[in-house]
């Protein structure tokens, strides 16, 4: 299960690592995703990582797992978002915004998740990095969303 929940913040991960600084998140994340669109196996991937998403609730066990892979993927932020802060990567405040990336990316995913899985709703790609971007951006004060002024 933990390989499937490191595929998705992998996917993520690469995502921010491809972020150009003169694009916004909003504006990367939709020529991105036209880019690289999900495979058939990716997006199965990513139906199997929700599943594990919405259990993970209820379920101690898959709960860990699926926070050891955010912690690895908080980690894997850093050198990403040190550049766009114009910090170094041990600065207090790129480890904050990495933690806060992270966790509006595992709330976002939980929600989405839980709508598709549970509730059954169709939520596209498009709409779920819609709420990333919002995410991020509210979760860093503004200090991520924005393109990098030179």
């Amino acid at each position: 299960m933990e390989p499937v929940l490191a595929k998705s913040a992998d996917r993520f991960l690469a995502i921010m690592r491809r972020w150009p600084a003169e694009l916004s998140l909003s504006e990367h994340l939709a020529a991105d995703t036209q880019a690289n669109p999900l495979s058939p196996p990716d997006i199965q991937d990513e139906i199997s990582a929700m599943r594990i998403s919405t259990l993970s609730l209820s379920e101690p066990a898959l709960r860990t797992s699926y926070l050891m892979v955010h912690d690895d993927m908080e980690k894997g932020l850093i050198p990403v978002l040190a550049p766009r802060l114009k910090l170094d990567d041990g600065d207090l405040t790129v480890k904050l915004c990495a933690a806060a990336v992270t966790g509006a990316f595992r709330v976002i995913d939980e929600e989405v998740s839980v709508a598709v899985i549970v509730h059954k709703q169709n939520v596209t790609q498009a709409e779920g990095l819609a709420l990333m971007d919002r995410a991020i951006t509210e979760a860093t004060n503004g200090r991520l969303g924005g393109p990098v002024v030179p």
